[in-house]
């Protein structure tokens, strides 16, 4: 799960619209498939708790290729991914939690380096900071 949000990062931090909702599509199917698989039963109401958004900001990003578009929705994922795994405490590594002031949203990086989401523009891809660490769970 976390592997697909990454790719939809990254992919809009180079305004690439169709990856974007070529991954919302495959993340959206891991959502709606068996996300309670392997979960205790805390853990699985937890991410019952948090699947209703998730599903509808990521099946809102697959219904265009335009990444101006999917960002609002991306902004709204982020805050619930990244609430659903600090309260689960499943991450296999480090996850970023980072701000960006301009767009006033979060996203969630694997790597403490601020390549921003929200803007393409060459001055503004560094515009940011961490706002929080949630540390890997081995």
């Amino acid at each position: 799960m976390i592997s697909l949000y990454l790719d939809i990062k990254n992919a809009l931090i180079i305004n690439d619209g169709i990856t974007v909702k070529n991954q919302s599509n495959k993340l959206y199917h891991v959502l709606s498939g068996s996300p309670f698989t392997g979960l205790t039963k805390d853990q699985g109401n937890l991410v019952g708790t948090y699947l209703g958004d998730l599903l509808d900001n990521t099946r809102q990003m697959c219904y265009t290729v335009n990444a101006k578009e999917q960002r609002p929705y991306f902004a709204r994922l982020s805050t619930h991914l990244y609430d659903l795994l600090k309260d689960v405490n499943l991450n296999k590594i480090i996850i970023y939690k980072q701000y960006c002031p301009r767009n006033q949203a979060y996203w969630l990086s694997e790597t403490p380096v601020i390549k921003n989401p929200y803007y393409t523009l060459s001055g503004y891809l560094s515009d940011g900071k961490t706002a929080e660490i949630l540390a890997a769970n081995k």
